[in-house]
């Protein structure tokens, strides 16, 4: 594998979230995320799946306010989750100290969340959990 975790996230809601599991993981493992490629380009989905394909997990950054920025009919986080899930990837949620899983009601997110064995709780308190638990997972 190129990468050992493709971090997957919504700009608008999370990309500070997402930044700080790239700053931690990136201690101990390759992450990949998107921060360069420009969406709508001629490669940019291609790329992007090449590059979860070329992860060996994936790690989805959920935020409170996430499924207010969700399209119903093509939104791109939730393509790059279910292509991961079809294609047998490990999902790890990750969700920030003031976020559960119960925070979330859109059908595709739910099924997404309801299939992972794992999740990630991000403890303001006490980050060296956070940090133990998720080098633990990859």
């Amino acid at each position: 594998m190129k990468y050992d975790a493709f971090i997957s996230y919504k700009r608008q809601s999370g990309s500070v979230w997402a930044s700080l599991v790239r700053a931690i993981l990136k201690q101990k493992f390759i992450p990949y995320m998107d921060v360069h490629k420009k969406k709508g380009t001629n490669d940019w989905w291609a790329g992007l799946k090449k590059d979860i394909m070329d992860s060996y997990c994936v790690i989805m950054v959920l935020t409170k306010d996430l499924e207010d920025s969700l399209h119903d009919d093509k939104d791109f986080y939730l393509e790059e989750l279910e292509f991961a899930k079809e294609n047998g990837k490990i999902i790890i949620p990750f969700f920030p100290n003031d976020c559960c899983i119960n925070d979330f009601h859109d059908k595709r997110l739910t099924d997404i969340l309801h299939l992972c064995e794992s999740s990630l709780q991000y403890k303001v308190d006490d980050p060296d959990i956070t940090y133990g638990n998720m080098f633990s997972f990859i």
